[in-house]
């Protein structure tokens, strides 16, 4: 989804749009299909400079390669690596927009959109009620629910309105919660 894949151009990205209309660099680390909580990649955040993060999780791993049982843990590791370099830096953690054929249906190892979902926020939950106040939770839907899959090029990523629809909600609702105003 922040790959952009069906974006207008470059700069029609949701987090180019975002970034332009916040005054931010930005970073965009946006793996197409390839987001999979991996090591490397926390590392990687944690030694890159930033004043604002945000990470939207779980989409590309509805494809099986995390379970119940492991993902919390995934996510929470991935917070902790990117703390490590980033103690106090304001975090959003954007759980997947709609996609409804995985919303409430099972995938190989038995996880639906609606229990990544809830992994992500007790994660969250966990570290805020560990000291971490400056990471926030957003579900997905509220930037892009069922109201919204009209603009989807393909049923899975936004067209290049879907993009733009998706840069407004995020900059409405995700960036007050990381205290930036436009």
């Amino acid at each position: 989804i922040t790959h952009c894949r069906h974006a207008a151009g470059p700069s029609e990205a949701w987090p180019a749009i975002v970034a332009r209309q916040f005054g931010l660099h930005l970073t965009c680390l946006g793996y197409g299909a390839d987001c999979h909580l991996d090591p490397m990649v926390g590392r990687m955040i944690r030694d890159l400079p930033a004043d604002y993060i945000g990470l939207k999780i779980g989409i590309n791993m509805i494809g099986g390669s995390a379970s119940d049982r492991t993902f919390r843990a995934m996510v929470i590791g991935m917070l902790e690596t990117i703390r490590d370099g980033h103690p106090d830096t304001p975090i959003a953690v954007v759980s997947p927009i709609c996609h409804r054929p995985t919303e409430t249906t099972p995938n190989v190892v038995g996880m639906t959109l609606e229990l990544m979902r809830q992994r992500l926020a007790e994660a969250c939950h966990v570290m805020r009620d560990h000291g971490d106040a400056n990471l926030h939770y957003i579900d997905g839907l509220d930037l892009m629910g069922p109201q919204a899959v009209h603009l989807y090029a393909d049923g899975t990523h936004p067209n290049a309105e879907g993009y733009r629809f998706l840069a407004e909600a995020y900059g409405r609702i995700v960036m007050p919660k990381l205290g930036l105003k436009a």
